[in-house]
């Protein structure tokens, strides 16, 4: 049981921290960016995505790994095709991530509309991803707690 709620607290600190990373990236994109620093922005902000790769996918590790999602189908096996299909989602949501850094690793310069197809598309992953982490959420709570608030 301890562990159980061990794994659940990491989790949702770590959920915690990709929201304030999320968050911090999608503040960077809507500075105004001067085409003469155009370069010296694009690496740094290819950097932190990159970063954000890294972390995204140690909590992906952590719930994969770490014990989450098997636990949660040893606790609740109706939910392992739930399980299955999140599992699924952290590969889709990491290849988006590693075409969009492609896709700003390719800019040479300053051009509107590639830019803003990276705004466009870094905007829907974050989407994509704040969804993803709200119904693991969700499931975390079902499998975790009881109907009425207690600890399974």
């Amino acid at each position: 049981m301890t562990e159980k709620l061990s794994i659940a607290s990491e989790l949702e600190d770590d959920h915690i921290g990709l929201n304030k990373d999320i968050a911090a990236i999608m503040q960077l994109l809507e500075l105004e960016i001067d085409k003469t620093d155009f370069q010296r922005w694009r690496l740094r902000f290819l950097w932190n995505l990159r970063d954000f790769k890294n972390r995204l996918l140690k909590h992906f590790d952590l719930e994969e790994v770490g014990g989450f999602m098997t636990e949660v189908v040893s606790i609740k096996p109706e939910f392992s095709a739930k399980v299955g299909d999140l599992k699924d989602e952290h590969e889709k949501i990491s290849r988006e991530l590693d075409d969009i850094l492609m896709m700003l690793k390719r800019l040479e310069k300053l051009e509107g509309d590639s830019m803003d197809l990276i705004k466009t598309r870094l905007q829907q992953l974050m989407t994509s991803l704040g969804k993803h982490e709200n119904e693991e959420h969700q499931l975390l709570q079902k499998a975790y707690y009881r109907d009425y608030g207690g600890p399974a």
